[in-house]
């Protein structure tokens, strides 16, 4: 008898620490610090410095937005402009410049918001496509690292770049990635990301992911219209677009193959096209061009339309969409703007004067991409950029990702 009795509280101890173990392993716990990130692109240069959340469930969010701005840095344009596919030094001391600018402002704004006590834990940056083009990309990597101290700057592969675009709208409620396709267009570089059944939303990774990118962004299509242009009498610009009645037909030809030579790379994504990219497919749209400018360029005429900020959407059905008859509605009237009349047409949207010239190039293009093989009827703005990522990103404090240089 005394012996069953032993074996019971030996059971009974042993049932009491499972549980207390059990019941450890699920207490939540997190804690909040403030990291910066550089978004350094094709053709601007974003800084954010938020606070973050991190708890120990894989939950990141962004607690607090001190700062987030970008400036005018086109990296992809001083390439065009390069023989050598060299970055000039003009151009790099322009984004050092830059980003040293964003910072200053970025701690006064953090001082002001938080207090002098609040610091930046670490900071880490983001390089895209000019920079997987630029024969000097480490020299200027170097050079830019040296705005703040600590600074670690990585350069992006395609693949990478479409990860950092999608990664903060698949944590967001209403996203169902069976039916969704994202697509970023940057200055220098364009990414479509579709998702299978192998994908998983609570890893940073690209497992599952099947990306359409071309090298055609704002800047390298204003370049290819340029091209088309100078062939006749070498103009200074190709706006009005409507005075070159054959930049329509070109364009789309242009676009469709660019698309064309990306699926050839990829049998898969070839092969399973329809089921990846056009079947009952929601088409969300992020960075500067796709979720601010197009919206800004449309609000003139309706009110309706606005930039929707990542920090301030919790779910993907509060985002309005645009469709492609209103895009056609605005270019009728935005291609037969000169140069200085889309300059006055930014002015009064509030857009971004640095890019007004390609207001109605960059109108050309998204429309031309809705009406290739891809036949999108409407997209869903949301102001997302790699600096978002950076802040949510599970491998902030992994030094030998971020030292790490993936682009073959």
């Amino acid at each position: 008898m005394k012996k069953t009795k032993k074996v019971v509280i030996v059971l009974i101890n042993l049932l009491l620490t499972s549980c207390i173990t059990n019941f450890q392993d699920k207490i939540i716990t997190c804690h909040s610090e403030i990291r910066g990130g550089f978004d350094i692109g094709s053709g601007s240069t974003k800084l954010q410095i938020s606070k973050v959340r991190i708890c120990n469930n894989d939950k990141i969010n962004i607690e607090k937005v001190y700062y987030k701005s970008s400036i005018a840095v086109k990296y992809s344009q001083d390439l065009n402009d390069s023989n050598s596919k060299v970055f000039s030094q003009k151009i790099i001391n322009k984004g050092l410049d830059a980003m040293k600018l964003m910072t200053i402002e970025a701690l006064q704004k953090l001082e002001e918001e938080c207090g002098i006590n609040c610091k930046v834990t670490a900071w880490r940056g983001i390089m895209t496509e000019a920079f997987r083009k630029a024969k000097n990309w480490d020299e200027a990597k170097a050079q830019l690292t040296t705005a703040v101290d600590g600074l670690i700057i990585k350069r992006l592969n395609q693949k990478e770049e479409a990860l950092y675009g999608f990664y903060p709208i698949i944590k967001l409620n209403g996203f169902d990635q069976k039916n969704a396709v994202v697509w970023d267009i940057g200055g220098g570089s364009t990414q479509l990301t579709a998702f299978d059944t192998n994908f998983k939303s609570n890893q940073f990774s690209s497992e599952g992911v099947y990306v359409i990118g071309t090298s055609l962004g704002s800047a390298t299509f204003a370049n290819f219209l340029k091209s088309k242009i100078n062939s006749i009498n070498n103009p200074n610009s190709f706006n009005p677009i409507q005075d070159y009645d054959f930049l329509e037909n070109d364009s789309e030809l242009h676009i469709n193959k660019k698309i064309l030579n990306s699926l050839s790379d990829n049998n898969y994504i070839k092969e399973n096209f329809n089921s990846l990219f056009i079947q009952n497919k929601n088409f969300y749209v992020i960075g500067g061009l796709l979720s601010i400018s197009i919206p800004e360029t449309l609000s003139k005429d309706n009110q309706n339309f606005k930039v929707y900020n990542y920090s301030d959407v919790k779910n993907t059905n509060e985002i309005r969409s645009i469709s492609k008859k209103e895009l056609d509605d605005k270019y009728h009237y935005i291609k037969k703007l000169n140069d200085s009349e889309l300059l006055s047409y930014a002015i009064e949207t509030k857009s971004n004067i640095n890019f007004s010239q390609t207001i109605a190039s960059n109108i050309l293009m998204v429309r031309k991409y809705m009406e290739s093989p891809l036949n999108i009827k409407e997209i869903y703005p949301i102001q997302i950029d790699g600096t978002d990522t950076i802040m949510i990103n599970p491998e902030f404090k992994n030094l030998s990702y971020w030292k790490k240089d993936s682009v073959s």
